[in-house]
């Protein structure tokens, strides 16, 4: 596997320390003051980068490669979550595999319209839109053509696309000043997901899907139909495949293919034309038919990519979310972009979980949940000394991996939106940082509320 160990310093430690660094020497005494806040200044910015390398904290462990969970212990905690959660529509996790055949007409009608986005007072390019209009741009949901029993297909993600609440790609936001965030999108999908197709809108440019972590609607040039559920069925059953191990563009490939992303090698008997690379996998294709084709493309040993799932170690795990280290955030994976949930989810998607997209349900795994509420601060620092570096914290709308103590503080790794800085002590909502990225920090960090983050854990989940 490919490990990027990314070093770097967060601003404000930059320019505290340069402060910390300015001296006007006018005699011997002030001379020698300044070396040694010069070599406290450079100790500092040590420390600093090293607590921002997953080695740091590897370092500090004795066994951060021993396997935590086997590919079957993995399958089992998988089974257990379809279990919990696959049955309830409103969980944002679903059991694909164990879908019906056929669905009911007032069913798909009453999910489809579920997320209520005429309620939600959105606007658009500026322009909040009216319940007139609406009702026009329902229209697109199809329902008059919809037979009171529907049969479903089955489908395989052919570009990378994103999962929307209602079938349009125009950005929605919840100001007019405010055309960043698309409030109607909510996940993004890597190439060779398996869906379920229940529906097709009236322009035909959009399918209602379910997947493994979403309901809702793509954008159909980005799915191809399989012939049959077998067909389905045996294309996920497929052994033979490579993990994708950090975002690349790989030849032969159009698209980016993003962490996590399951690339299925060829049979030996295969017919393809490529005579070069260390392995050849299959690429799949949207024809004009709408139906699954394939195309070949070659991938060298040196590329990003793992034979099967990569062992779950914390070495792994740690090397992984670093490698992300100050890359973007993106709402609902905007642009290809990560926010808190789906930065875990692709980590743990590389060693065969099935992760949740969302981060209420990944703060709260079945069987490997500690619940925090309750416990004063000691106690919860004392939970946080028995928990393994690369286990999910949980606050409220937030999800950030663990790593370990130093100094006295307990430090994270996570796609971060904004926090408030430790220091502040009164006004906090004046105070919030934008952090917009991947970064390091400490739970002595504050919420709007005032309180720490190590205040506000709600659980802990440490899957081993």
């Amino acid at each position: 596997m490919k490990k990027i160990l990314a070093i770097l310093l967060t601003a404000c430690m930059l320019l505290s320390m340069t402060a910390c660094g300015k001296t006007e020497p006018n005699d011997n005494s002030q001379n020698n003051n300044s070396q040694n806040a010069g070599t406290q200044n450079e100790n500092q910015q040590n420390e600093a980068q090293g607590v921002e390398t997953a080695q740091f904290w590897l370092d500090k462990l004795g066994n951060a490669d021993k396997v935590l969970l086997t590919l079957e212990e993995i399958e089992k905690e998988n089974a257990l979550m379809r279990q919990y959660w696959g049955t309830d529509w409103k969980s944002g996790y679903y059991d694909v595999n164990s879908f019906p055949e056929t669905v009911d007409k007032a069913w798909l009608q009453d999910r489809i319209d579920y997320p209520h986005v005429k309620d939600l007072g959105l606007y658009c390019k500026g322009e909040k839109i009216t319940a007139t209009q609406w009702q026009e741009r329902y229209k697109n949901y199809n329902f008059n053509g919809m037979p009171a029993t529907i049969q479903v297909k089955y489908g395989v993600i052919v570009h990378p696309t994103a999962g929307y609440d209602f079938p349009t790609n125009e950005i929605h936001t919840d100001s007019s000043l405010d055309e960043s965030e698309n409030l109607l999108q909510q996940t993004f999908y890597r190439m060779n997901e398996p869906v379920v197709v229940l529906w097709e809108s009236k322009d035909k440019e959009w399918y209602y899907i379910v997947a493994n972590e979403f309901v809702g609607w793509i954008e159909a040039k980005d799915c191809a139909l399989f012939e049959s559920r077998t067909q389905w069925t045996e294309f996920q059953q497929d052994k033979e495949f490579l993990v994708v191990t950090e975002d690349v563009k790989l030849e032969g490939i159009e698209d980016t293919v993003f962490m996590s992303t399951k690339l299925y090698l060829v049979d030996e008997n295969e017919p393809h034309d490529l005579i070069h690379g260390d392995y050849v996998v299959r690429v799949p294709q949207r024809g004009e038919d709408g139906k699954v084709h394939y195309t070949y493309a070659a991938v060298a040993k040196e590329d990003p990519v793992h034979e099967g799932y990569l062992p779950y170690t914390i070495e792994n795990v740690l090397s992984l979310a670093f490698q992300e280290m100050g890359d973007p955030y993106g709402w609902g994976g905007i642009d290809g972009k990560r926010d808190c949930s789906i930065y875990i989810k692709d980590i743990y998607n590389c060693f065969g979980f099935q992760m949740p997209r969302n981060s209420r349900i990944q703060m709260n795994i079945p069987e490997m949940r500690t619940k925090t509420e309750g416990l004063s601060v000691e106690d919860r620092e004392a939970l946080l000394d028995k928990t393994n570096p690369g286990a999910i914290l949980g606050i409220s709308g937030h999800v950030m991996l663990y790593l370990g103590e130093e100094a006295g503080q307990h430090y994270v790794i996570s796609m971060l939106g904004s926090y408030i800085p430790e220091t502040v002590t009164e006004n906090f909502g004046d105070h919030v940082v934008s952090a917009q990225k991947v970064m390091v920090n400490t739970l002595d960090v504050r919420r709007r509320n005032g309180n720490t983050w190590l205040q506000e854990i709600i659980s802990v989940v440490d899957i081993k």
